[in-house]
């Protein structure tokens, strides 16, 4: 008797007793305007200002890459995921900040991650994969040329904070003294990145890099 009320009740409370949505679709539309509207409002949520961001969302839109829904405009997506990556903020927080559902902001974050990789594909690259031109930064300037005439840009390297498995985390710790991903960059001299390289643990030594990427 007490297991069919139980089941009961628990019938009720699932498929009878249902509340209203709870979020607000518009709100995240208008947090998004008011930021962009706001002079440097954008850089300090984005880390972007507010003409790069549109330019950003009008070149994934243009290549068809990014397509807005009946749950987020493109550019409210865009937003979404530039302020989660800024602030390394949490899924739940990102539903609190544009009143979304949690597979909404899961499914989007994941729609512009895919569409800024196949960005990165196109304009992380050299401009001369011969390497034929020297670049004109060493060769008008007599403190660097003709010293460094075969110098095609600078490298470096910086840690970004990764939530590797519990049980993975050792060999992400590195001297920062938290987890992190090693990540390898060259910059040209017109400060455009040519090559990246991301997902070696934190303590992961520069010579590894070197001689896999060479």
């Amino acid at each position: 008797m007490y297991g069919g009320v139980a089941i009961a009740i628990v019938y009720h409370m699932n498929y009878l007793m249902k509340q209203g949505n709870r979020f607000n679709y518009f709100y995240g539309w208008n947090c998004v305007c008011e930021t962009l509207q706001t002079p440097g409002e954008s850089y300090r949520m984005f880390r972007m200002e507010s003409h790069a961001v549109l330019q950003l969302i009008e070149t994934l839109i243009n290549k068809g890459w990014l397509h807005p829904s009946k749950d987020m405009k493109a550019l409210e997506a865009v937003a979404l995921f530039l302020w989660t990556c800024a602030h390394n903020e949490t899924n739940r927080n990102v539903q609190n900040k544009y009143e979304k559902s949690a597979e909404t902001v899961r499914r989007k974050f994941g729609e512009v991650l895919d569409s800024l990789c196949l960005l990165a594909n196109e304009i992380v690259k050299a401009s001369d994969f011969q390497y034929v031109e020297v670049p004109s930064k060493i060769k008008n300037d007599r403190r660097y040329w003709p010293y460094f005439q075969g110098c095609i840009g600078a490298i470096d390297g910086s840690h970004v904070l990764a939530i590797p498995p519990v049980n993975d985390q050792i060999r992400f710790i590195g001297r920062k003294g938290y987890p992190t991903l090693n990540v390898m960059l060259v910059c040209n001299f017109d400060m455009l990145f040519t090559f990246v390289v991301v997902g070696w643990p934190g303590t992961t030594h520069d010579t590894p890099y070197l001689f896999n990427c060479a």
